[in-house]
């Protein structure tokens, strides 16, 4: 089952990471958004292998605030609330 762990550290200044299940290969999309749904960063598209993952998001260059990680795989997509603080 695709599964997406909570942001770790939350609050984070400014990296966290979140941890990634997944029952097979596949290609991943990982996009950030502001409060107001607006895409403020966009990872690389990547095939990642089946097993544990760890995806590391780099807040550099944004401003304080709520910030919601959005991980596609496999058709579905699964969202976590992160805080950055300043």
């Amino acid at each position: 089952e695709f599964r997406v762990g909570e942001p770790a550290p939350n609050p984070f200044n400014p990296v966290t990471t979140l941890a990634v299940e997944l029952p097979r290969r596949t290609r991943i999309v990982t996009a950030v958004y502001d409060v107001t749904g607006r895409l403020v960063r966009k990872m690389p598209e990547r095939t990642l292998e089946a097993g544990s993952h760890t995806l590391t998001i780099d807040a550099a260059g944004l401003e304080s605030g709520v910030y919601f990680i959005a991980v596609g795989a496999q058709g579905t997509v699964l969202t976590r609330k992160a805080v950055l603080t300043r």
